[in-house]
Order: structure tokens, then C-alpha cells, then sequence
């Protein structure tokens, strides 16, 4: 929590020696302490991202999936798949990045509905926009908006505008995408994400 903090203030590097001082705490075999190094694993590696250190977040990610499968957590497993597809997208690796988001989906399309259903979706649209399928995009993280709204996830509904935006913008609906940046700034002005509030002046802008 003290990292998760600490990357709320802005401040990757801090977050790492947090999370990192945490995984040291765990030294269990059991299945409750796996799923928490998995977890904690998770955090540290976007916080890896945050601070620019991005093959050691891939490694993390990486490590995070193995224990995952290892004790068969299926959801734990989807999670690992989207922040591995995510980091190889982020590296213009975009085919593996797919296979990856691909795996996440087809894991967790039947379960429950759930924010990480939704962030597969929002995966899917980014992958979509950077091949220039830009409608389709559109389509997808129309999806991951509305489940987000039914699941009142702010954050979630958030990083969805965000690529809405995005992806609008790309297809020249220029007001539609001003419309759906503005809504990305209130909600992060709402829940106080000040990297959230800037990402939509930049659209805006």
C-alpha cells in the first residue's frame, strides 16, 4: 500500500524500493503467500514502467505469469497476460503483444464481468488503433466504457475515454473526441488522478 501510494504522489522510484522491501517480506510456499508475490510482482513492475526501466518490468511481468500458472490462478494468469501484452505493445512488438492480449481474453471472456475483462477490451482497441482500424477500436473500448460505467470503475472508465479519445481522434471525429476527453478530465478531476488530469489536457490540447 505504501508503494501504491508513493506512485499515487507520482513518484515511481519510491514505489520500486517500497514494493521491492514488500516481495523481501515474503518467504512463505503456500498458495495465500504465491498469490501475494504474484500481486506485489504486478505493482512493482508498473512502477518499473513509470520510472522508464522497461525490460526489468517485462521480467517482472514475466515472473508474476509463471507463478501464476504454477498454482493455476486463471484471472491472476489473464492479469499477467494484459501487462505483458501491454509492455510489448508500449515496445512495438505488436504481433506478440496480441498473442498475449489474445490469451488474456479467451481466459476470462466467460467468466464473471470484471474491470480486467474491461481493460482486455480497452487492450484490444489500442492494438486495433495501431493497426488502423480505427472503427473497430472505436468498437471495442465502447465496450470496456460501458461495462466500467455498470461496474462504477472510475479509473477504468478513465484509461477507456482516454483511448476513446484517441482512437476518435485518429479517425478526424474531432468533437466527439473533445467530448470524450472532457469526460476523462472530470472523472480525474472527481477521483484527484493528477497523471489521469493531465493525460486529457493533453488530448484536449
Amino acid at each position: 500500500n505504501l508503494g501504491l501510494i508513493e506512485r499515487n504522489r507520482r513518484n515511481p522510484t519510491g514505489a520500486v524500493a517500497r514494493h521491492s522491501s514488500a516481495l523481501a517480506l515474503i518467504t512463505g510456499s503456500d498458495r495465500w503467500s504465491k498469490e501475494t508475490r504474484a500481486d506485489v510482482l504486478d505493482a512493482l513492475g508498473l512502477a518499473l514502467q513509470e520510472a522508464g526501466s522497461f525490460d526489468e518490468a517485462l521480467d517482472v511481468f514475466q515472473q508474476s505469469l509463471s507463478i501464476r500458472q504454477d498454482i493455476g490462478d486463471n484471472i491472476g494468469i489473464a492479469q499477467s497476460e494484459i501487462n505483458i501484452a501491454r509492455r510489448l505493445m508500449n515496445d512495438g512488438q505488436e504481433d506478440e503483444a496480441q498473442r498475449h492480449c489474445d490469451r488474456a481474453t479467451n481466459q476470462i471472456e466467460g467468466a464473471a464481468l470484471s474491470p480486467l475483462l474491461a481493460n482486455a477490451f480497452t487492450l484490444r482497441a489500442q492494438l486495433l488503433g495501431l493497426r488502423g482500424k480505427h472503427s473497430d477500436a472505436i468498437d471495442q473500448v465502447q465496450l470496456a466504457l460501458e461495462l466500467n460505467r455498470q461496474l462504477d470503475n472510475k479509473r477504468g472508465q478513465c484509461v477507456s475515454l482516454n483511448v476513446m479519445a484517441q482512437s476518435q481522434l485518429d479517425k478526424g471525429l474531432v468533437d466527439e473526441a473533445a467530448a470524450s476527453a472532457s469526460e476523462c478530465l472530470r472523472i480525474n478531476e472527481e477521483i484527484g488522478s493528477l497523471s489521469g488530469q493531465a493525460a486529457a489536457h493533453h488530448l484536449l490540447g
